[in-house]
């Protein structure tokens, strides 16, 4: 995702395992299959910070509201480009485990009953993933002063929409 000034410079914004209530992805993937199957096989070695499109959308805002007056200088000053997730790490194991946890203390029926650990080499897959998608939050947290929430307290607000 680029922002851009008009006929100025343009910050970057990166970021990585990003899900939501609504769509196709993990965390909606995780939901429906534990409510169909007794047992889930998840990496276990691949790890980074999951991160709601909620939460990106409101460090953007936010960026750009602090840019108004002086969305040139700022953007320089953040070498253009600026990642965006929550803190904090897990695996998608360590993902998978944490959203059943949840769910069923919020009393959800599931038929889930154990999330086993696999090796990316043994999980078939057509995407090459990378084992370390953590992103560096120092540039966010220096030119923006923007410390994101920890992972598991934002799926813990994410989960209020499903």
């Amino acid at each position: 995702m680029a922002i851009r000034e008009a006929q100025g410079p343009h910050l970057i914004v990166r970021t990585s395992w990003v899900y939501a209530a609504e769509g196709t992805n993990f965390l909606n993937t995780i939901i429906g299959l534990s409510r169909e199957r007794s047992e889930l096989r998840i990496v276990a070695d691949q790890i980074g910070a999951p991160t709601p499109a909620r939460v990106i959308a409101r460090i953007v805002t936010t960026i750009l509201e602090q840019c108004r007056s002086d969305m040139r200088a700022r953007f320089a000053h953040a070498e253009g480009v600026i990642n965006v997730a929550t803190s904090g790490e897990t695996s998608w194991h360590g993902f998978a485990t944490a959203i059943v946890d949840r769910l069923k203390a919020r009393g959800n029926r599931l038929q889930i009953a154990s999330i086993v650990p696999v090796r990316t080499q043994d999980y078939p897959s057509k995407a090459r993933r990378p084992h370390n998608s953590r992103l560096d939050l120092s540039r966010l947290s220096r030119q923006f002063g923007i410390v994101p929430p920890a992972w598991e307290d934002a799926l813990s607000t994410e989960l209020v929409y499903i």
